[in-house]
């Protein structure tokens, strides 16, 4: 993954932090750029120029509602 750019689009509503963070270090740790974006300033993200965007927690049931 080295030189692979990575966006985590993360809800202004963020639950799981820890979770997210060990995410982002994990990428990291494989060589991937990564950069944590919430999704009120998705247009940060089109800057960044990413290979990947990721979702976390999209399918989470406790997020729902």
């Amino acid at each position: 993954m080295n030189g692979v750019r990575v966006v985590l689009l993360v809800s202004s509503k963020i639950r799981d932090l820890a979770g997210l963070t060990y995410l982002k270090l994990l990428l990291e740790a494989r060589g991937a750029s990564v950069k944590l974006v919430n999704t009120l300033n998705w247009q940060y993200a089109l800057g960044f120029r990413p290979h990947l965007v990721m979702i976390p927690s999209i399918w989470n049931p406790q997020g729902i509602g």
